[in-house]
């Protein structure tokens, strides 16, 4: 997993968009709602495991558009008042899913996003969990924090908990829940370790244990992980994507 250090992309009305399109919400405590998802270019790590690895590109030529079934293509970057007007094509979705890449690495763009083409919806953000600094200039808009936390059981790297644990401090002033893909190799103590740094800022945040995609892990062993983070937390789930089951986007 690299650690990008230049800047984040994407400048105030315009940014770089890799697809925006309507689905269910397939991970977490929130799996089945109806959201819109609007995926946001760029990415300041590059995680072994990404199954969006097309959005870690930060200047995407094209944006892709699904509406009716079919997807269409248009040239980035793209204003907010076109995705304002893409957003109003979807009518049953009340929920906007903000994700990448990661978010909040348009930041400034993020932040007009937010002030206008989302203004009449809730505002669920997907994040790695990592740009504290960034979560800080918009968290009193977002409604829901969807915060990674990356293991280095998972990754096969140096874990970031300093990071994360900076992060959470600002997530915690909105709703915020936290989600860590665990693996076979994902042991009690990563996932203590993971509980105690949550518990430490605030005990009744959601955990969301997510087995690796594709890769079976025996169900006594995910107990058992649940079990070592229920000692020091409210409420900690097994949740798979739901969606990667379903074989729907």
């Amino acid at each position: 997993m690299r650690i990008r250090i230049d800047s984040p992309q994407g400048h105030g009305t315009h940014g770089w968009v890799s697809e925006i399109f309507e689905s269910i919400q397939g991970e977490g405590p929130y799996c089945g709602q109806r959201h819109i998802f609007l995926r946001l270019a760029g990415c300041n790590l590059e995680c072994n495991y990404c199954d969006t690895v097309y959005a870690q590109e930060p200047n995407p030529p094209e944006c892709r558009v699904r509406t009716s079934g079919q997807f269409r293509k248009v040239p980035n970057p793209v204003s907010v008042d076109w995705v304002s007007r893409q957003l109003s094509r979807f009518r049953h979705a009340t929920w906007v899913t903000v994700t990448g890449g990661e978010p909040l690495f348009q930041v400034d763009y993020l932040k007009q996003l937010l002030a206008e083409s989302l203004m009449p919806y809730h505002v669920y953000l997907e994040t790695n969990g990592t740009l504290h600094k960034q979560l800080r200039e918009v968290v009193s808009r977002i409604d829901i924090v969807a915060m990674d936390m990356k293991l280095p059981s998972v990754t096969k790297r140096e874990g970031l908990w300093d990071l994360h644990r900076e992060f959470l401090r600002t997530a915690v002033k909105t709703e915020v829940f936290v989600k860590v893909v665990v693996g076979p190799d994902t042991d009690v103590d990563e996932i203590v370790k993971c509980a105690k740094l949550v518990a430490n800022e605030k005990p009744s945040v959601v955990l969301v244990l997510q087995p690796l995609d594709g890769i079976k892990i025996d169900v006594r062993r995910l107990l058992q992980l649940q079990d070592a983070a229920l000692y020091y937390l409210d409420d900690v789930r097994i949740v798979p994507q739901i969606h990667k089951m379903l074989r729907i986007k």
